[in-house]
């Protein structure tokens, strides 16, 4: 995987339950989330986890297939730090990242 090749670790969840158990066990540097995931969606997940004071500081990029401003408003409002829109190419992804780290 890209991520790990370039030096990161990386922890998975197939859906927004997963990924909140996995964020509060694990206390990651960033989340990557999608928008439309199973069982619990994107925007769901991101308010759950900016409303738990154990997750709230970890800082979370949203990624999502939908380009209307409406949605990239929606996230940042939410607490996003930044978003991605697919399709990407990995390297803007990862200079995202490392801005986001940065802080």
């Amino acid at each position: 995987m890209f991520f790990q090749e370039i030096g990161y670790e990386v922890l998975e969840a197939s859906n927004g339950k997963q990924g909140i158990q996995v964020a509060v066990e694990e206390a990651p540097v960033l989340i990557l989330l999608d928008i439309n995931m199973p069982e619990m969606m994107g925007y769901e997940t991101l308010s759950y986890l900016k409303g738990n004071p154990k997750t709230a500081p970890i800082p979370v990029v949203m990624v999502t297939g939908q380009s209307e401003l409406e949605s990239v408003e929606r996230c940042l409002d939410a607490g996003a730090k930044d978003y991605i829109q697919k399709p990407f190419e990995l390297l803007q992804v990862k200079a995202k990242i490392e801005r986001v780290l940065a802080g």
